[in-house]
């Protein structure tokens, strides 16, 4: 059996050709396979620096890489990663030769993992590593809620919730299952959603629920969104577009492509071929009718193509049944 002097000798002859491999604890043991830390325990791992009260290294046998290749921390852990970002939490496991982890929390508490884009905090997360070299490092996180805690992605201020969380660390992308929260002072709710950090996009998917200061509530199918310097520039809306606007002039529509530009104030709203988008202003009891329909500075209305200033018996009752309210304020159509 090894002893525990030879085994530190052997992490230091590692030390000496890698920058990592350090270990210090205030107690320590080894059986012959597993090296047990306790109080105070910090590891230099090629995948950054561990740091928790209680570790369980498992012993790799004949390598020339670290000699360990299961890990388990217990208790005030911090994970510290070489790009920068950090996991904490209370329970961790990796395995170097799957090249999978977890990290958990314990009740009451959040696991949170933070780099320098975002932040993001759940009851546990699941991640996968991959190898170049001698350094490890972590490509992609899933981020699982507990039964009343849902997983929450933060971002200056921008806040959503979600009961699943992926993030692929390569392309700063995230994946949400049912979001909802704020992004670039949007508030919003879907089934599916795609945030990529890099491009500044936003992809919403089924039931998509949008809510916009000077556009008001959108609901649609799905919804593209187009950001700079956290400022939306562009929204694009496709199937079952439903336009409630509520700012000073109430307006209601219902089309099948919606495009809007938020700082010229412009919408452009489309039908499918042989459908027809629904337009009414309560304002100015004007009913539109027509292929296209387009607001410009959220004033001027124009129908496009085929226009007719009234609904027919058949687009009144689709329009009543996206807009209830419409229909207790007028019974008949004109």
């Amino acid at each position: 059996m090894l002893t525990l002097l030879f085994l530190i000798l052997n992490i230091m002859g590692y030390c000496q050709n890698h920058d990592s491999g350090k270990v210090s604890s205030t107690f320590a043991d080894y059986d012959g396979s597993i090296l047990t830390l306790k109080g105070k325990v910090q590891l230099e791992h090629p995948i950054g620096t561990m740091q928790s009260e209680e570790a369980f290294l498992e012993k790799e046998e004949d390598t020339k890489e670290f000699p360990f290749s299961l890990i388990h921390l217990n208790q005030n852990i911090l994970l510290t990663l070489k790009n920068n970002a950090h996991l904490k939490g209370d329970k961790a496991d990796l395995d170097f030769h799957t090249l999978k982890g977890t990290i958990s929390s314990g009740k009451g508490k959040t696991v949170e993992y933070a780099d320098l884009n975002l932040q993001l905090t759940s009851k546990s997360i699941a991640f996968e590593m991959v190898k170049k070299g001698a350094i490890f490092s972590i490509t992609e996180l899933c981020a699982y809620p507990h039964v009343d805690q849902k997983c929450v992605i933060t971002k200056e201020q921008d806040r959503v919730e979600a009961d699943l969380i992926t993030a692929d660390i390569t392309t700063s992308t995230l994946l949400l299952d049912h979001p909802q929260g704020v992004v670039s002072h949007i508030l919003f709710s879907s089934n599916k959603m795609v945030w990529n950090n890099n491009a500044n996009t936003l992809t919403l998917e089924e039931e998509v629920d949008l809510k916009e200061e000077n556009a008001g509530s959108l609901k649609a199918d799905r919804a593209f969104i187009q950001c700079t310097e956290q400022k939306p520039i562009l929204f694009t809306f496709n199937g079952n577009i439903r336009l409630c606007s509520t700012n000073g002039k109430k307006r209601f529509a219902i089309g099948d492509t919606l495009i809007y530009f938020p700082t010229e104030k412009n919408f452009h709203i489309k039908a499918d071929p042989g459908k027809k988008v629904l337009f009414f202003d309560e304002e100015q009891s004007l009913y539109i009718s027509a292929n296209e329909i387009k607001i410009n500075n959220m004033d001027n209305v124009r129908g496009v193509g085929n226009v007719r200033l009234s609904f027919n018996p058949e687009e009144s009752t689709v329009f009543k049944s996206f807009f209830p309210e419409f229909q207790e304020e007028r019974n008949e159509t004109p």
